[in-house]
């Protein structure tokens, strides 16, 4: 994913990426503040139960730190969301003009009859799930894993042998994760060429109008429907595996 996001990078200006060093900073500020804050329930917890001061403070104290740590994450989880946006809306901004600067200086003889279905699919849901990284994937993917780390630092002061079962268990969180990769691979690739064929349909459907009412045929488009019907059947399918 790291070698992707410094790919994606390079469409950005220069502001973009201005505004990108910005996300990573503080995405990782956010996953310290998350990451105290957890560790802070362990004392406060204690302190709590037991009625007497945990790690050198009671509970007042650690109430007190939890407040501040909901103010912090507060104010960094809104700058983070705002310059993430800006990020997502530059590489948006920026790669509609690459793609229609490319298409102009192509040749006519570039063109098929599928293209305009292929490039609707591009500039929509392909670039859109491109622009959500930024937005959505990202920064929380950083903010996770320093989030994590700090708690198991923690975790680690508190209770070795807890330390050591949590760094046990990376390995098994990894497998379950290349699981879950690989049944959304199978599921694209199985949904994928349907979606592409309804696309085209759609834009033959839509530049065809005239030839299709002198036939009296405006009403509906046998291969769109069948292109539409082949989509769920695929989607039934990998339910089924």
């Amino acid at each position: 994913m790291f070698e992707l996001i410094s790919r994606l990078r390079e469409p950005l200006s220069a502001a973009g990426r201005t505004n990108f060093r910005q996300v990573t900073a503080l995405s990782c500020i956010v996953g310290v503040v998350r990451g105290l804050s957890l560790i802070a329930f362990i004392p406060a917890a204690i302190a709590l139960t037991s009625g007497r001061p945990a790690w050198g403070m009671n509970l007042t104290a650690w109430l007190i730190v939890l407040a501040l740590c909901a103010l912090a994450s507060f104010i960094t989880e809104y700058l983070l969301a705002m310059r993430s946006y800006m990020v997502s809306f530059d590489f948006l901004s920026n790669m509609h003009r690459a793609i229609g600067d490319k298409v102009a200086s192509l040749p006519l003889g570039s063109f098929r009859a599928d293209t305009a279905g292929k490039m609707s699919r591009l500039v929509s849901r392909e670039l859109m799930l491109l622009g959500e990284m930024f937005a959505h994937m990202y920064s929380p993917f950083i903010a996770a894993i320093v989030t994590s780390l700090t708690m198991l630092v923690g975790i680690t002061v508190f209770s070795p042998a807890l330390g050591l079962v949590c760094v046990l268990a990376i390995p098994v969180i990894a497998g379950g994760v290349w699981v879950a990769r690989t049944c959304l691979n199978s599921g694209s690739a199985l949904k994928e060429p349907p979606a592409q064929e309804l696309s085209h349909r759609i834009v033959e459907y839509a530049t065809k109008q005239g030839a299709l009412r002198a036939c009296g045929r405006s009403e509906s488009h046998p291969m769109g429907s069948r292109a539409s019907d082949g989509s769920p059947a695929r989607v039934r399918t990998l339910q089924l595996l």
